[in-house]
């Protein structure tokens, strides 16, 4: 049984699980080269909450779903087959990836360089200060993003702006809206917008 038909009779039968690849398995300069990935600074955090407190402007958090699973492998990685998964006859087999795994060295930088690409896409300018904040380069009412990994943040004094960048990142990841900010990288976030304190 191929492992096309196995993950078929996984999906009938309701069972769930996540194929997670053995990273530490993995050699330098074989299986990878690079797995640096930057994430937002704090002070870019506290920054943006206390211009978003000062000017009323919207903050909107959202996750990215399975963020890993997002990029392909910039390499040949092989992986020894699945617990559970018969190899066809002819001899022990072995799975070349195609896209990133959890587990894998570099699934972070790849993740990071796949969002960073898309972001940049969207007309969207990094930051000089911090390269996970990326500013609106378009319209007269300023959209900024924060990236902390799958997390992310959307300030703007417009709901519809947000709405739309919103709406954007949902159709090109599978997205979970969180709504306005509530807790954020173990924040616990109170609004009292009429007096603008955070």
């Amino acid at each position: 049984m191929g492992l096309q038909d196995q993950t078929t009779i996984w999906r009938r039968n309701s069972v769930h699980a996540r194929l997670v690849i053995r990273g530490y398995e993995q050699i330098p300069g074989v299986d990878f080269d690079e797995t640096f990935t930057p994430v937002a600074k704090l002070s870019s955090l506290r920054m943006l909450l206390a211009l978003a407190a000062i000017h009323d402007w919207e903050i909107d958090q959202m996750d990215v779903v399975t963020a890993f699973l997002n990029p392909e492998v910039d390499g040949d990685v092989y992986m020894a087959m699945p617990n559970g998964v018969e190899a066809p006859a002819g001899g022990p087999w072995v799975c070349k990836l195609c896209k990133s795994l959890y587990g894998l060295k570099q699934a972070p930088r790849l993740w990071y360089e796949h969002i960073d690409n898309f972001l940049r896409s969207l007309g969207l300018l990094q930051s000089e200060y911090d390269p996970n904040v990326y500013i609106s380069a378009t319209g007269l009412i300023p959209l900024i993003l924060l990236l902390y990994v799958d997390d992310i943040l959307l300030f703007s004094e417009s709901a519809k702006r947000v709405s739309q960048l919103k709406k954007l990142l949902d159709a090109e990841y599978k997205m979970t809206d969180l709504g306005p900010i509530r807790q954020f990288l173990g924040l616990e976030i109170e609004r009292d917008r009429e007096n603008r304190i955070l």
